[in-house]
C-alpha cells in the first residue's frame, strides 16, 4: 500500500481491505450469532456463593491467587461440603 502514512485511517483500511479482497462488513448470520453469544447467560439455575468465605491454596510465591476453596460440615452431620473455585487468568 503506497502513500498510507499521508491518508486517514479509515482510508488506509479501506484500502488495505481492498488490496487483500476483504468483504467491508459481516454477513448478517456473523452478526447474529455474535450477538447471541454477547448476551449475558441466565444464572437463575446457579448458586450465589459470594458469601462464602473461600481461601486460597495457591503456592505461597504465586502472584496470581486463583485457585481457592471452602470446606463446610454437612448439615446432617455426615462428611463435609468443598466449594471449589478456580479463575482462569
Amino acid at each position: 500500500m503506497t502513500g498510507a502514512a499521508d491518508c486517514s485511517l479509515g482510508a488506509a483500511l479501506r484500502a488495505l481491505r481492498t488490496e487483500l479482497d476483504l468483504p467491508g462488513a459481516f454477513p448478517p448470520e456473523v452478526l447474529a450469532e455474535a450477538a447471541e453469544a454477547a448476551r449475558a447467560p441466565d444464572l437463575s439455575a446457579h448458586e450465589d456463593a459470594t458469601g462464602l468465605p473461600f481461601l486460597t491454596i495457591d503456592p505461597p510465591a504465586s502472584t496470581d491467587l486463583d485457585q481457592a476453596m471452602h470446606l463446610e460440615r454437612r448439615r446432617d452431620g455426615r462428611g463435609y461440603r468443598v466449594h471449589y473455585a478456580i479463575a482462569d487468568v
